[in-house]
């Protein structure tokens, strides 16, 4: 009987030579990580398929044999080595977020070339991401990044690679907008209160622009608030020493007292009715502010005192020492007292001016002037006052003499 042995080995020697003398025909990019906007760097693989229809991969990300030895890349978009691919920023914003690779391939004196192309999400807009606004309240800048995958959202704390925050320009096409490096503010006048504003936003980097609208609730509540600080809580009391043999430990000692809470801001709110609208200056300790508010509205004011710090805990008593030679054992120390709280602040007094009738006022202003609360401790601290709320209601021309000479 013949041995089968030579007829496969002739049969594999045939398959081998068949294989290797396939040579490439196509090849294509794989990438590993496909957000480019978020990071300049990604692992990349090639995977090439052969006239034979059997596929290679390179080494690497790609867990395939081929060496990157035997691959040859030029690109302006982007630098390849050894299966990392490094984003040149400027020159990828250039080419639309187009990644251009021009690969050449060796095997043996047979070369295959193709050029392939990685294409970013296309960038769908750009935005405050502030839709509406409510007067007098501030908010923060978010610029937003609509792409066809994601969004991304930037502040001056966002890292993104392709999207930097300080490169977008906002312009606001009023000034009622305040606006700072990281928040806006929207102050209507009573000559100008808008529905709506414009916003001019761009990035000459990328080469997008747009304008943008941004809707102006009307204000049902307001509120402003003066409140006194809290005291801040007394330190703990140290704990008592252990008794040596025989010896009583020491008795912990007291806890700090805690610190009385501020007192809150006297104020004094200026009031009157112009046409539909009610214009509220506010004045406290040299600041002044003013407000345009519907005339169906609520005016909160909180000058509540703040509350006592808690007083510190008594340190622990000291373990008694062990027994002696004559067999004594020390006594436990007491545990410190705890410190005294702080008394609460006093709420801080209110006086409302007004050319309008008391009933008016009292549907529009809420006045929250309660003192604050006392800390917890080893004596009960006392409360802080509450503040009086006084109401003067005057004449128009005298309410205009008061403003002139600020005699109030």
């Amino acid at each position: 009987m013949k041995s089968i042995y030579p007829l496969l080995l002739i049969l594999s020697l045939k398959s081998f030579y068949s294989e290797a003398k396939s040579h490439f025909t196509d090849i294509e990019l794989i990438v590993y990580n496909t957000d480019l906007y978020a990071s300049d760097h990604t692992p990349i693989a090639f995977k090439l398929t052969k006239e034979n229809g059997t596929v290679r991969f390179t080494k690497g990300y790609g867990e395939g044999a081929l060496g990157w030895h035997r691959v040859d890349i030029s690109s302006d978009q982007a630098k390849v080595a050894q299966g990392h691919m490094y984003i040149n920023r400027s020159a990828l914003i250039a080419n639309n977020h187009v990644i251009e690779l021009h690969v050449t391939i060796k095997q043996g004196k047979h070369y295959i070339s193709k050029c392939l192309e990685y294409r970013l999400p296309e960038i769908e807009g750009i935005s405050l991401n502030i839709n509406t606004i409510l007067p007098y309240t501030i908010y923060e800048k978010i610029i937003a990044v609509e792409t066809l995958n994601k969004t991304y959202y930037l502040t001056p704390k966002s890292q993104y690679a392709g999207f930097r925050y300080e490169d977008f320009q906002l312009e606001f096409r009023t000034s009622l907008i305040q606006s700072t490096q990281e928040e806006i503010i929207f102050r209507p006048n009573f000559d100008t209160n808008p529905s709506k504003v414009s916003l001019f936003v761009k990035n000459q980097k990328l080469n997008l622009d747009t304008l943008q609208w941004i809707y102006v609730k009307q204000l049902e509540n307001f509120k402003v608030a003066f409140i006194g600080r809290n005291g801040s809580d007394g330190s703990s009391g140290i704990d008592g020493s252990c008794g040596d043999l025989g010896e009583d430990g020491e008795d912990g000692g007291w806890g700090y007292d805690g610190d009385d809470g501020q007192a809150g801001s006297d104020v004094h709110l200026i009031i009157s009715k112009v046409q539909n609208k009610i214009i509220v200056q506010v004045f406290q300790e040299g600041s002044f502010n003013e407000y345009l508010l519907p005339i169906y509205c609520t005016f909160l004011a909180n000058t509540t005192g703040g509350n006592g710090g808690d007083g510190g805990s008594g340190g622990s008593g000291g373990s008694g020492g062990d027994a002696d030679a004559e067999g004594n054992c020390g006594s436990d120390g007491d545990d410190g007292y705890s410190g005294t709280g702080g008394s609460g602040g006093n709420g801080g007094n209110i006086k409302v001016y007004s050319d309008m009738l008391i009933l008016d006022l009292a549907n529009i202003i809420i006045p929250i002037t309660s003192g604050g609360k006392g800390g917890s401790g080893y004596n009960s601290p006392q409360n802080g006052r509450k503040g009086s709320v006084e109401y003067i209601i005057l004449n128009t021309s005298e309410i205009e003499d008061m403003l002139e000479q600020e005699t109030f």
